[in-house]
Parts: structure tokens; sequence; C-alpha cells
């Protein structure tokens, strides 16, 4: 049932994107509109990665404080096993709205491997947003607060993401916030994968002029370098939360007092 309805949400937020986006222009409207559209999707992975992951262990997190108690198995072997069998998964969401969503609302289809570096930022995305989920619901115990901060926790690394303000306007003491932020590396992978190798006109009242989106983004990292830093959180963070989950503490169990035997 899980497996349903994530799918189906998937297909309703590449549907709503493809409503709301398309077609896309070549001209300065056009960069706002990839732009937006980029950001948009890179959103979407995001937040339900976070949400998915927050929700699956929350819900495990008894079961497995349970079973640990009893040595059916230690750490290791639950946090191994739990990551390869959410690794499918992993996969399969991102691609699902990356399949219905790139060639229908226009994006850079002049070689087929546009789509599937695009597809493959996504994915990554997706690894690094599960990753902070899960430490997330590690370190809070109980599931009404965690709720209740996740916007806390997850808005200020959205808004530094490189779309709403310009990554070199960003104030020198928030410069770390974006440097861990899960939408920062997607949407930059993602707009260099899109904006490399077409040529936009900007529309000016005395020339015409080629414009750089990339510089008005501010964006200065290569490709390369947002794939090793999504990939690289992603897995602090699940080593974190593999080291904080040896932490949890196992249900107290009273001591049974001993029954004296009364002699007749």
């Amino acid at each position: 049932m899980g497996l349903l309805v994530k799918s189906i949400q998937m297909i309703i937020f590449a549907i709503l994107t493809i409503i709301v986006f398309h077609p896309l222009g070549i001209g300065q409207s056009g960069i706002q509109d990839r732009c937006g559209a980029l950001f948009f999707i890179t959103t979407i992975i995001a937040l339900t990665s976070i949400s998915e992951s927050v929700a699956t262990f929350s819900a495990e997190k008894p079961l497995f404080v349970r079973e640990r108690f009893k040595k059916s198995y230690g750490v290791g072997p639950y946090f191994w096993g739990k990551n390869l069998a959410e690794f499918p998964f992993h996969i399969l969401y991102p691609q699902l709205n990356v399949l219905i969503s790139y060639y229908s609302i226009g994006f850079n289809d002049q070689q087929t491997q546009y789509f599937f570096m695009h597809c493959t930022s996504m994915i990554c995305t997706f690894f690094q947003g599960t990753s902070y989920g899960l430490l997330l619901s590690v370190l809070f115990k109980k599931m009404e607060l965690l709720m209740a901060l996740i916007p806390v926790l997850v808005i200020p690394f959205m808004v530094l993401g490189g779309f709403f303000i310009n990554s070199n306007n960003i104030p020198h003491y928030f410069r770390w916030i974006e440097y861990i932020s899960m939408f920062k590396y997607g949407f930059q992978a993602s707009a260099l994968n899109e904006f490399e190798t077409i040529n936009f006109t900007c529309e000016d009242k005395t020339l015409d002029k080629q414009c750089d989106p990339l510089g008005q983004l501010g964006i200065n990292e290569s490709m390369g370098t947002n794939f090793v830093a999504m990939i690289a959180l992603g897995i602090c963070c699940r080593f974190l939360a593999y080291i904080m989950m040896r932490f949890i503490s196992t249900p107290k169990i009273p001591k049974l007092k001993e029954k004296r035997q009364i002699k007749s």
C-alpha cells in the first residue's frame, strides 16, 4: 500500500508540474520558467524523501527497540538490511517523476545523456533527503515533536537552496546552511544540465544579447562537485544515524521481587 500511494503521489506531482510549466520558452521568461520547474521538482523529491524516511523509521522504531532488547539482532544488521531494502525505492520514486515530466515540459532534449543526468541528480537528491530524514527520526524520540519541528529543520535549507536568493548574496553567517542543503546541490546539478548547452536571448530594448543563466543563479560548482556533495552528505547523515541508533534507550523492565515461601 505504501508503494502504491507514493507512486501515485509522484505521478500526480509530475502531472501538476506539466500543467503549470508547459511549455517552456527560450527567452528571459523561459529562463525563469525553467529555473522554477527545476527547483519545484527538486523540492518535491527532497520533501517526499524526508517525509518518507521519517514516517518509515518512526513506525519501525518500537519493533527495532524491542527486538534489540531481546538480542534478536544488533544495530548493524538492522541498519544495513534497512538500507539495502529501501535502495530500489530510492531509484524508483525519482525516476517515476522524471520519466513523466522531463520531455513533457520541454527540458533539454538535445541528447539522451541530459535526461539521464537529470534523473541521476534527482536520485542523489532523494538519497540525501532520506538520509537526513533518517537522522532526524533517530534524534527525536516522539513523532509528534518531530513533525512539529520539521518545517523549522527543512525550510532554511529550501530558502538557501539557490533559487530564492543568489548564492553570492547569502550572508556569510548563513553559508554553512547552504553547504549542507539537499535542495542546493540537486537544483544546481539540474540547472547545469539544463543551461550549459542551450543559448538564451535576453530581452533588451536596445539590443539582443546572450544571457548567462548559470551566472544569474550564482552557480560556481561543477557537475561532479554537486554529485559528490550530495552523496557525501547522504553518507554522513546515515553514518551519524547509525551512531545515534546505538544510544537509543531500550525499555526498562521492572525487576520481579522474589517471593518468599511461607513455611507452613
